[in-house]
């Protein structure tokens, strides 16, 4: 395989390099120039033709990049945070019902985590508790959170993949847990 890919690449740079020995006669012939002339332009053209070249294929390769880091932390979304939102869905089973957000109507705040929870999760200093507990796997979330934004925001992962998969859970997330984010107790 290999020596049918090197013979592959050998037969190649053969033809470029008779191509541009080629171009640069007829250049010569044609115009009159001396032949490092006809040689300095022909290695223009080439040098403009291999840059696109390389632009178009590190393009590809970043967005092919960008591709499989969304599919990692996907893979790394269901073994790193899945435990963390078992968790608090069990303690809150009101987090998966999300309500309609297209109503205008809707109240939030009877979807959320009560001001006397989120005091309980930040006041909590059992270790032990089901509040700390609680504390650490909302900690362990959010800077999850915290490094897939940031992938999003400086476009490493492909956004639109993103949102798909996402954005829903940190909004759902985010809304549910707003008290304890937004207020300070202590």
């Amino acid at each position: 395989m290999l020596s049918r890919l090197l013979g592959r690449s050998w037969a190649f740079n053969v033809s470029a390099l008779v191509l541009v020995i080629g171009s640069i006669e007829e250049l010569t012939r044609r115009t009159q120039l001396k032949i490092s002339e006809s040689a300095t332009t022909v290695a223009c053209v080439v040098t403009s033709i291999s840059f696109l070249l390389a632009y178009r294929t590190l393009r590809a390769t970043h967005e092919w990049n960008r591709r499989q880091f969304t599919v990692t932390m996907s893979s790394r979304w269901n073994s790193a945070l899945r435990p963390h939102l078992l968790f608090l869905e069990g303690r809150y089973p009101d987090v998966v019902q999300v309500p309609d957000y297209s109503n205008d109507e809707i109240d939030m705040s009877s979807w959320s985590m009560s001001d006397a929870e989120a005091k309980a999760v930040c006041m909590s200093r059992d270790p032990e508790s089901a509040e700390s507990v609680t504390r650490n796997h909302l900690i362990e979330l959010f800077n999850e959170f915290e490094n897939l934004s940031i992938a999003y925001e400086q476009h490493v992962v492909d956004r639109r993949a993103f949102e798909d998969s996402f954005v829903p859970v940190i909004t759902d997330i985010n809304c549910f847990f707003h008290p304890l984010l937004t207020k300070s107790y202590g």
